[in-house]
């Protein structure tokens, strides 16, 4: 329906202003200041971002898209799903940062190797493991943390990919 189209494009857009003004408050502190410049670029250099890390972005964006709209479905309280949505976006995107950042090494990020196609399999995999969480928890606090879990484990488990040569391909198309 129309009207709850129009709700998640608005909690979606006030939760990434959300993001926004939480990472400026976390700058101000000397030892939080690498974390908000971080949270701060992935919003302001959004279409950077999606050309050189587009699965890394498909699942932040889908775990947090998730997470947001899932909780406002459960409760139908724009208030929580921005609060719960704004937490577990933070801890998704420091988590994809501290797992893949600068430990795959250049030659694992070569762009024109990485195929499109696994990456979208991979994102439409979290978008259904988060239709899967929130519809069989009723519980919002349970279901933001499992969804926060899974997306950190995600981004763990390709750079545990990464690292082992087998599977170094996957892991470097799981982290670009």
């Amino acid at each position: 329906n129309s009207s709850d189209l129009v709700v998640a494009c608005g909690l979606a857009a006030s939760a990434g202003a959300g993001l926004l003004v939480v990472s400026k408050f976390i700058q101000v502190w000397e030892p939080t200041r690498r974390a908000g410049a971080t949270l701060q670029n992935r919003i302001l250099n959004t279409t950077e971002n999606w050309r050189n890390f587009p699965v890394r972005s498909a699942v932040e964006s889908t775990f947090f898209a998730g997470v947001v709209l899932g909780t406002y479905e459960l409760h139908r309280d724009p208030m929580l799903a921005l609060q719960v949505g704004t937490l577990s976006g933070i801890a998704i995107v420091l988590a994809s940062e501290l797992t893949v950042n600068g430990q795959c090494g250049p030659e694992a990020r070569d762009m024109e190797q990485t195929a499109l196609v696994p990456a979208c399999f991979f994102a439409y995999g979290g978008f259904g493991l988060l239709v899967c969480i929130f519809t069989q928890t009723r519980q919002w606090r349970s279901a933001a943390l499992m969804a926060t879990v899974a997306g950190a484990g995600y981004c763990a488990a390709a750079h545990a990919c990464a690292q082992w040569q087998p599977t170094r391909r996957i892991g470097a198309i799981l982290t670009d």
